[in-house]
């Protein structure tokens, strides 16, 4: 379970650093 918690924490990193502003968010949120 936590491994694909992971993951789309891995994918949500990867769409913030090609500049989706809502993935950025939503890992912010997941952080805070």
């Amino acid at each position: 379970m936590a491994k694909k918690q992971k993951r789309a924490d891995y994918e949500l990193v990867k769409k913030a650093k090609a500049g989706d502003g809502r993935a950025y968010d939503q890992l912010m949120e997941m952080y805070h």
